[in-house]
């Protein structure tokens, strides 16, 4: 096993694509790194505290694409080169390459998040303030783990199961459904409040000196109303439970929503929480590593 991971990490290391890979990743965090800053000396004077916690996570959204991508062109070599079956005549098992090939993944992931993390830290000294929290900073990061192990599992499981040229188009396809589909429950679940107001009522906007929004004035019959003493009826198109509980539970599964979670890049109002989060990525790992080992085990490799 040993033999095979330092074959695989050798191999890695002078892959193009994970440099490529790298490299975007790279592009990505120093973009984040920058908008940090600014917004950092844009609120110099407003607000002091943490500034890197909330975005340790933001590599969770490019390595959803990332991550699937590099396995299809990195694993993908292995069949076109029959390096898998070379592996297998050499004498090592199945089960045994294809948990090499998952722990090279994995480790690849951690790269990247890595860098991200050093780049936002070292980013973090030029701003003279405290600028993270150790502690929150850790369990973030902490969080981050599962969520990279199910990318993981299922980059290696797409890429040692199906040989097809266009394989690194279809994880493509696979991983913006991934991070298109908890948007779109978001929106639906964002877009319509629980209760609406009777016809009748007007609502204005007040502005101040600068053109920003004040406040809003309901107005009934041309006389200013308080909005605890509007009527109120249903709406319609309010998603209720047991829908809404199972939309929330689907965002917090998948890593698609998960990646958003930890950017940060959607709210988190309710659903299964980090703890949750981290257990549905363990359990979709290891489902994913099941099935991939039975299925690897009868693969034809010829």
């Amino acid at each position: 096993m040993s033999k095979l991971l330092s074959a695989n990490f050798a191999r890695l290391f002078r892959s193009v694509w994970f440099w490529a890979c790298g490299l975007l990743m790279l592009g990505y965090s120093l973009w984040q790194a920058a908008d940090m800053l600014s917004w950092a000396y844009s609120m110099w004077s407003e607000w002091s505290g943490d500034f890197i916690t909330s975005r340790a996570g933001d590599f969770a959204v490019p390595v959803v694409i990332v991550l699937p991508v590099l396995s299809a062109m990195f694993l993908g070599a292995e069949y076109h080169y029959n390096t898998i079956r070379n592996k297998i005549v050499a004498g090592y098992s199945r089960w045994q390459v294809y948990l090499a090939n998952l722990i090279t993944v994995t480790a690849a992931g951690l790269i990247y998040a890595g860098a991200h993390v050093l780049v936002l830290t070292a980013s973090g000294f030029f701003i003279r303030m405290h600028v993270w929290d150790m502690g929150a900073l850790t369990l973030r990061l902490l969080c981050c783990l599962p969520f990279i192990l199910a990318v993981s599992a299922i980059s290696t499981l797409l890429a040692m199961l199906i040989r097809l040229r266009a394989l690194p188009v279809l994880v493509i396809l696979l991983s913006v459904a991934l991070l298109w589909l908890p948007q779109r429950l978001h929106m639906e679940l964002s877009s319509s409040p629980e209760m609406v107001v009777t016809e009748g009522v007007e609502m204005v906007v007040t502005v101040d000196d600068k053109g920003e929004a004040r406040e809003q004035i309901f107005l009934k019959d041309g006389r200013e109303i308080s909005w605890e003493d509007l009527d109120r009826v249903p709406n319609p198109q309010y998603v209720g439970e047991p829908l809404r509980g199972a939309y929330y539970f689907i965002m917090g599964a998948l890593p698609g929503g998960q990646a958003f979670y930890l950017s940060e890049s959607l709210p988190m109002e309710e659903g299964v929480g980090f703890p949750g989060m981290a257990a549905c990525s363990l359990t979709l790992a290891a489902m994913c590593t099941a099935l991939g080992l039975r299925a690897f085990r009868r693969k034809d490799l010829r």
